[in-house]
């Protein structure tokens, strides 16, 4: 009130009126209705009205959400994923995991997948080849989650001349504890970013180099979106095609009438 011009402390009666007359124009209807969709409704000085929705705060107050998959039917839940490890650079080989993904929710879902290391640099001494599979299991909250992974792996580490002892060549398991964030990219991709750690990590028999690793990729949630959009692009396509057998047609009646 005082940057209204108005003094700091008035009478109780007075402040209700200026109230009142500020907010005259909502109908008494109208806030009790609001109260069943919002959980607060505030007011300035101009009467403007401004809405807090009782959904986002009971979303942002609730861990665990209400499950949204829910009587979906097996395609709408599987998705897919390809990660990337930016460590490891294009000019000395690839390293990346593929695979496909089944939501039991928006939050918990299982993975599994291959994984696969190749080094181009033929006069790299110290190498670290191999192939396997991983599963995991994540859960999500809002665009982060956590995940926890473990990988079966057929490994060939190759040392220097001198340290043959060192070399490996066989299976060998791994895991990693991962924290990461999705980035939405338009209704069906999302970029992902995430940082994980094995605990159990073994230098002598690891595909990676390092216990930290990097990792970056895309994800598909769900295979229905993509459904989804190549129906709308073939109705579009469809449409095209009817109006321009409208253009021909209103054509072939010009035409008609030229003669």
């Amino acid at each position: 009130m005082p940057k209204n011009g108005l003094p700091s402390e008035v009478p109780f009666d007075q402040a209700k009126a200026l109230a009142t007359e500020k907010a005259g124009h909502i109908s008494e209807e109208y806030i009790q209705k609001a109260g069943k969709d919002f959980s607060k409704l505030k007011v300035d000085s101009l009467g403007n009205i401004k809405t807090i929705s009782s959904d986002i705060n009971k979303k942002k107050e609730e861990f665990f959400e209400t499950n949204q998959l829910a009587g979906q039917p097996f395609f709408h839940r599987v998705g897919m994923v390809l990660w990337y490890d930016p460590l490891t650079s294009f000019g000395d080989g690839l390293l990346f995991d593929y695979g496909l993904s089944y939501s039991f929710s928006q939050q918990l879902s299982i993975l599994g997948g291959v994984s696969w290391k190749k080094q181009f640099d033929a006069d790299e001494q110290l190498r670290r080849e191999g192939f396997g599979v991983f599963t995991c299991l994540r859960f999500s909250k809002w665009n982060w989650f956590a995940q926890g992974t473990v990988n079966r792996n057929q490994v060939t580490i190759t040392n220097p001349a001198g340290y043959e002892s060192r070399n490996f060549d066989g299976k060998a398991w791994a895991s990693s504890f991962a924290v990461g964030r999705a980035i939405p990219i338009g209704k069906v991709i999302r970029s992902v970013v995430m940082g994980s750690v094995d605990p159990f990590f073994d230098e002598k028999s690891s595909l990676y180099k390092s216990r930290v690793q990097l990792k970056i990729g895309f994800e598909i949630g769900s295979f229905r979106e993509i459904k989804k959009e190549v129906k709308e692009l073939v109705q579009m396509d469809g449409l095209k095609e009817k109006g321009n057998e409208k253009v021909e047609y209103y054509f072939k009646d010009l035409d008609g009438l030229g003669h």
